[in-house]
């Protein structure tokens, strides 16, 4: 039955264009993850503007909480 899904999968790799590496062990992955020929390289947009956003959400909310609760409950963890 193994067998039976290797060649399946091996033919579905070939008909869209992949590559199919049976990975048995941690060798045959940590051989598959260096391989060249198995990557493939590619330009895409991507959005940062989350992270100075969420950054700026954070240190704005410092701002309007109250210092006593905020420091407080911060070092009464490192007081223990």
């Amino acid at each position: 039955m193994p067998n039976n899904i290797n060649f399946y999968l091996e033919k579905l790799a070939a008909e869209s264009g992949l590559s199919y590496s049976r990975l048995t062990d941690s060798e045959n992955l940590s051989q598959a993850l260096q391989n060249p020929k198995l990557a493939t390289e590619k330009i895409v947009q991507a959005d940062i503007r989350r992270q100075p956003a969420s950054l700026a959400l954070l240190l704005l909310s410092l701002v309007y909480l109250p210092k006593r609760y905020t420091f407080h409950r911060f070092f009464r963890h490192l007081s223990s």
